[in-house]
């Protein structure tokens, strides 16, 4: 069982990906565990980063929607983050393209004017 997305045929674990979430909150600077629902209680409104809507939706297992005018912020968004990752000497190199084939399914989503959700 695995976690399906929206748009851009895009598939993959739960596991998977929380820990893609957890990989481009790290590379944007954004403490996840001190963050509400992720163990700690700061609220997500302090938070001033286009990738709060992907990170504060939380419960993945429970599904999960980003509004498309979030979307349109959003892909760049990831892209910048990832766009070092493709380095082999990058820790996280081998998440660059699950990062860009989610950027591409949240841009699809945006292109289309649609919400972007997973189930």
């Amino acid at each position: 069982m695995g976690c399906d997305f929206s748009h851009g045929g895009l598939s993959m674990s739960y596991g998977g990906f929380r820990t893609l979430r957890e990989k481009l909150a790290g590379e944007a600077g954004v403490p996840l565990r001190g963050m509400a629902g992720y163990g700690g209680s700061r609220p997500w409104t302090e938070i001033s980063d286009p990738l709060v809507p992907l990170l504060a939706a939380f419960d993945e297992y429970g599904g999960g929607e980003i509004a498309a005018e979030h979307c349109r912020d959003l892909h760049p968004r990831i892209r910048e983050l990832a766009s070092t990752w493709s380095d082999p000497k990058h820790k996280h190199h081998l998440w660059h393209a699950h990062a860009l084939a989610l950027a591409h399914a949240v841009a699809e989503a945006a292109f289309r004017n649609e919400k972007f959700y997973w189930f």
